[in-house]
């Protein structure tokens, strides 16, 4: 395998030569991505103890600049992955198995919930591809990747590349679907925006440090206005992945293919060890570009960084298909589990809903523009959310689901915004499962750099949601619509004035992107 070094273009400049063309910025960012590493010597040995070469690139004292030292691969994404179509609802089913593993686990937390599932699963991933041994195994069971290796990171790419070609002429919550044809969707922006980014940051030996970096947080894009500027944006579900190396550290040529093909995802050197303040602001600033400006500063001062690490962010933008009226709005009481009570505005509409109910709870499925999206409410029955939560199961959900029919719905849905601390997710993955990869010596993630020097640090993640009759907004308040009159008799009322659960999901792969609950919906 052949690697030859190449300057990058500078993140800062080439974000804004793309800023005119979203969609396709998107695009070319995972194309970009998909052929950039950077392998380099430095760690004990330069042979792996699996007796493979580790690739190795000596460049001396890293200055760092804004420009970025990158090592390509002749390798690059594989665009049309051969999955069958068994494989990608293994995955898929494994997936949304783990999104409700942590759920349960993540419950225990006070108050409201919100984190993205796919993109956690995707790091870890990422970081799969190089744990061995037990390490391999725990993983494997807590996340359940049942596919082999060799199955599973391709299915990760098709599942990927698949959710890429979300959109199409969808509008998204701050415009059009295209720049240049704003026009064509006057009006157009109620929805919901998410962002989650993901840093997987692997510690050696030495560092005792590394870190898994999660996060969502939701899109404002009264940016733009505010800024003077009159781009109306579409539809988004963009995902990217990077990975960042240690100058001076050797890494395996079949660790970086894999994430080469299966994930689009780029090594660039940095030195974390002689210059982490500057590494870090790098990092940071490449986030900052994938979310819009909107995360700032995600890994903190003083964060042990090196020799390794992984990027994944997910950006999701969409406009309501059938959109709330804000002039109908309503102040309306929520119910809290306490009993008391909080006054919130309630927004509403009337018109055809995929619903369902049991016993316990009621649900309603409400589509994004374009149809290929949607966020399922689950409205649990009163004095039944505890039990209902505990019932909840990944195979549950999915019976939930599958009843859905479409009928007459009034929806009376509290506007909501929620944003979470950061939250450490080491404990609760090694209760989940899988403590060997938090551990050192016993990690074994021979199979990124040949030795058994390499654990994971920490996860961390934290998340921002906002919904309103006009999308989406990061800074945005929560507030609860509530409908202004009754509802006739034919038509089904379905009014979440108390606790609820939400999924934001994938409708033809099932892919469940982003997981919340809701408490108090004017709880920050």
């Amino acid at each position: 395998m052949n690697y030859t070094i190449q300057r990058d273009i500078p993140l800062l400049r080439r974000f804004k030569m793309e800023k005119h063309f979203v969609r396709m910025a998107a695009a070319l960012f995972l194309m970009a991505f998909s052929v950039a590493f950077t392998g380099c010597g430095g760690n004990d040995s330069s042979t792996s103890e699996l007796g493979e070469p580790a690739l190795e690139y000596n460049s001396g004292d890293t200055v760092m600049s804004d420009e970025t030292e990158v090592l390509r691969s002749e390798r690059s994404r594989e665009l049309s992955p051969d999955v069958t179509d068994s494989d990608q609802r293994e995955l898929v089913a494994g997936n949304n198995e783990f999104a409700l593993d942590l759920y349960h686990t993540l419950r225990n937390q006070e108050g409201n919930l919100f984190y993205s599932p796919y993109s956690i699963s995707l790091a870890l991933a990422m970081t799969y591809a190089g744990a061995r041994g037990e390490t391999e195994q725990e993983m494997g069971t807590t996340c359940h990747f049942t596919l082999s290796r060799e199955r599973l990171h391709p299915a990760f790419n098709a599942l990927d590349t698949e959710l890429a070609k979300r959109g199409g002429d969808a509008g998204g919550r701050d415009g059009s679907s295209d720049l240049n044809q704003a026009d064509s969707f006057p009006g157009l922006s109620v929805g919901i925006t998410e962002q989650d980014e993901e840093v997987v940051i692997i510690a050696d030996e030495q560092d005792k440090g590394g870190v898994i970096i999660t996060d969502e947080l939701g899109r404002e894009a009264e940016q733009d206005k505010e800024a003077g500027t009159s781009d109306e944006k579409g539809f988004r579900l963009n995902i990217a992945n990077s990975v960042w190396g240690q100058s001076g550290y050797s890494f395996m040529p079949d660790f970086l293919d894999v994430l080469a093909e299966n994930y689009g995802a780029g090594m660039r050197l940095l030195d974390f060890a002689g210059v982490p303040e500057d590494s870090r602001v790098v990092i940071n600033d490449w986030i900052s570009e994938n979310t819009e400006g909107r995360i700032e500063d995600m890994i903190p001062r003083g964060t042990p960084l090196g020799p390794l690490v992984l990027t994944n962010a997910i950006y999701f933008n969409a406009a309501w298909e059938s959109p709330f009226q804000e002039e109908i709005t309503r102040d309306g009481d929520f119910h809290l589990t306490d009993g008391t009570d909080v006054t919130v505005p309630m927004m509403s509409r009337t018109g055809i809903v995929n619903y369902g109910e049991g016993g316990d709870y009621q649900a309603a499925e409400l589509v994004y523009d374009g149809g290929e999206t949607a966020m399922l409410i689950i409205l649990p029955g009163e004095g039944r959310f505890g039990a209902f939560e505990d019932s909840l199961t990944a195979g549950r959900l999915d019976e939930i689901t599958e009843e859905l029919t479409f009928r007459s719905v009034a929806v009376s849905l509290p506007r909501f915004s929620y944003e979470s601390e950061t939250l450490s997710l080491r404990g609760i993955l090694s209760r989940m499962g899988m403590p060997t990869a938090f551990t050192w010596p016993g990690a074994d993630f021979s199979g990124m750099d040949g030795t058994y020097n390499l654990f994971i640090g920490d996860v961390l993640h934290r998340g921002f949601i906002s919904v309103d009759e006009s999308g989406t907004e990061a800074a945005a308040a929560t507030v609860v619509a509530m409908a202004a009159g009754y509802p006739s008799p034919d038509v089904t009322e379905f009014t979440v004035n108390r606790p609820f659960i939400f999924f934001i999901r994938d409708i033809s792969t099932n892919t469940i992107l982003f997981t919340g609950r809701i408490l108090n919906p004017v709880s920050r």
